[in-house]
């Protein structure tokens, strides 16, 4: 996929984009910033509804609570992945699936 800018509170922009590995099953999107890497999200293979899991995601600490991982979610749904949030969350991955909702 072409890398493509996303909205963020920063004077550059961050880009997105997104590999699929294993067979097309799992999908790995990926967050850069000045070309260097500022957060990832892996997305299970599809299950029986065609859902992706969320099954982590991770954003540096400087980059937290700026549009970073709610971004990353968003390219997944406008792909058509179709994300889905894990029941197995971490206390932050649980306010942060809150914050994001669906």
């Amino acid at each position: 996929m072409k890398p493509r800018k996303g909205q963020f509170k920063f004077n550059s922009p961050v880009t997105l984009s997104h590999d699929y590995t294993g067979d097309n099953n799992n999908v790995d999107i990926n967050a850069t910033h000045l070309g260097k890497p500022v957060g990832n999200m892996w997305l299970d293979y599809p299950d029986e509804n065609g859902q992706r899991r969320v099954n982590s995601i991770r954003v540096k600490k400087p980059y937290r609570g700026k549009g970073v991982g709610k971004s990353m979610w968003n390219l997944a749904k406008s792909e058509g992945m179709s994300p889905k949030h894990s029941t197995n969350q971490t206390e932050s991955g649980k306010a942060w699936a809150k914050k994001v909702g669906d």
